[in-house]
């Protein structure tokens, strides 16, 4: 198999020796310099594969500081890419959670079998519902960038659990699935 004349790397036209020692180069990342490739890249007999004049001219010649920073917006623009994709992906699963918070909130409510408890259970389930679905509502609008103030006042009975009675609880919580439902 024949070696190819000439190789294009970045837009330039290289000799396979040329890119030999662009790639050595530009693999000794942020810190690389060409009097660190001719110090750390040595033949096994322990001589300099590379002269630093011949280097000098290949790098300004073929413009590998263009290349290798050509190379490296790549790199930062894929990250940035793999970042923001990341930031969606994290955004996606707390709005999941948020709602998780709310359904479990509305759940407890449903299950609650009002007229099988007591009115002291039902207020505890009551208490602990509020919370689970405030919690859920203050996550979301958190995520979104709004307002989480004004969700007490929507989520707060118009009077203490204690002292309502059993059809103000099932009328508040109506009340409840619909602010849910919004």
């Amino acid at each position: 198999m024949e070696t190819p004349a000439t190789v294009q790397i970045g837009g330039v036209w290289m000799t396979p020796l040329q890119a030999t020692a662009f790639e050595s180069y530009d693999s000794l990342g942020p810190e690389r310099s060409l009097g660190t490739l001719v110090d750390l890249d040595r033949l096994p007999n322990g001589s300099p594969r590379w002269d630093r004049a011949t280097l000098e001219d290949w790098a300004i010649r073929l413009e590998w500081d263009r290349i290798c920073g050509a190379r490296q917006q790549e790199l930062i623009e894929a990250s940035r890419q793999a970042t923001i994709e990341e930031r969606r992906r994290l955004a996606k699963l707390r709005l999941s959670r948020a709602a998780d918070f709310q359904s479990y909130g509305m759940t407890v409510l449903d299950r609650a079998k009002l007229d099988k408890i007591t009115v002291k259970e039902a207020r505890w389930l009551a208490g602990h519902a509020i919370r689970l679905v405030e919690l859920g509502m203050k996550f979301e609008r958190l995520e979104l960038g709004e307002a989480t103030d004004r969700i007490a006042a929507t989520m707060r009975p118009p009077k203490p659990l204690d002292q309502m009675s059993l059809d103000e609880l099932r009328a508040w919580r109506a009340k409840l699935e619909e602010v849910a439902r919004v």
